[in-house]
């Protein structure tokens, strides 16, 4: 807070003050040149002047760094030509605030909650976890069945993602419309989450694994016949994708229905996109044949359970 009132202090003045003298000009020079304290530097990882280090606003709102910024503001010259540096450094200090107060109440992301997301993404992974050059978080997310297995039996690495998780601010990231916000929280654990969700929550990374595999299931044989599919054909060609409505006739009594039905009951009992991908009870709507308990009809739009299966096969295409 004093680094926030000490720069618009600075601010007001300078946007009064006088041309800079030579003499200020010089020590405004001098003072960006410093190099920055051993404490920051290490933080930072890299030893540099405060004018670069100003350029990583994440790394220089570390504790380590707050008396180089404070030097900074209070050696900064109070005239003209220092107003566009004061001004950058009470935005820097401003953003500090923000990161040293993530939200934790489910709130809209602020700016520090942004750049902590980024970082934290960014963030080298342990040498034990990965011996990729230069691995981040980002640069490891598995890809395929076996990978998310393979990261999530190694103890070290769940540890290494427990520890960023916890890093990691309770907000949502704003959609174009409301549906389409998202939890950063959430976000995460659908893209390193190691633990199954619980029913009805969105789908974890491991989550994914019996879905991957499932997706890739071919097509029951007499089933993909009857609907005159290539060979090796998975779930995606059976549900026609515009209108969920114009199925073929004899549909229903054919072995789709049931294939269908097995797949679904495959799934975890997690969402994707909001929708519950275990649910059989829209195909029921579709098929009432072959729903065990026939004493009611579901009246959930047919098109919805299409829908859920173009979500889950597209979430498939992104592995």
């Amino acid at each position: 807070m004093k680094l926030i009132l000490a720069t618009a202090l600075a601010i007001a003045s300078a946007a009064s003050a006088a041309n800079c003298t030579l003499a200020q000009l010089t020590a405004m020079s001098d003072l960006l040149a410093t190099n920055v304290t051993a404490a920051c530097a290490t933080s930072l990882k890299m030893n540099t002047t405060i004018s670069t280090a100003m350029g990583n606003p994440y790394g220089v709102c570390q504790p380590a760094c707050a008396t180089d910024l404070n030097s900074l503001s209070s050696g900064l010259p109070v005239c003209a030509e220092t107003a566009p540096i004061a001004e950058g450094i009470a935005q820097i200090s401003q953003m500090c605030t923000s990161l040293a107060n993530p939200t934790t109440n489910g709130g809209p992301c602020t700016a520090g909650d942004m750049m902590t997301h980024l970082a934290v993404f960014q963030t080298p992974m342990w040498a034990n976890c990965s011996t990729a050059m230069n691995a981040t978080m980002e640069s490891i997310t598995p890809t395929s069945p076996e990978a998310i297995q393979t990261l999530c039996a190694s103890a070290t690495c769940t540890a290494f993602l427990s520890s960023m998780e916890k890093r990691l601010p309770n907000c949502v990231v704003a959609g174009d419309i409301s549906k389409n916000a998202v939890n950063i929280k959430s976000t995460f654990q659908s893209m390193f989450g190691c633990t199954r969700a619980a029913v009805g929550a969105p789908c974890t990374m491991i989550d994914m694994v019996t879905v991957l595999t499932t997706t890739k299931t071919p097509v029951w044989a007499n089933c993909s016949t009857f609907l005159k599919l290539p060979e090796g054909a998975t779930i995606d060609k059976v549900m026609p994708k515009d209108d969920a409505t114009s199925l073929p006739a004899g549909f229903c009594t054919s072995t789709c229905p049931q294939y269908l039905l097995s797949m679904v009951k495959s799934f975890p009992p997690c969402t994707i996109d909001g929708k519950n991908i275990s649910d059989p009870t829209e195909l029921y709507t579709l098929c009432p044949n072959v729903k065990p308990d026939k004493s009611g009809a579901a009246t959930i739009s047919v098109f919805t359970w299409s829908y859920a299966v173009v979500l889950v096969m597209a979430v498939v295409v992104l592995f």
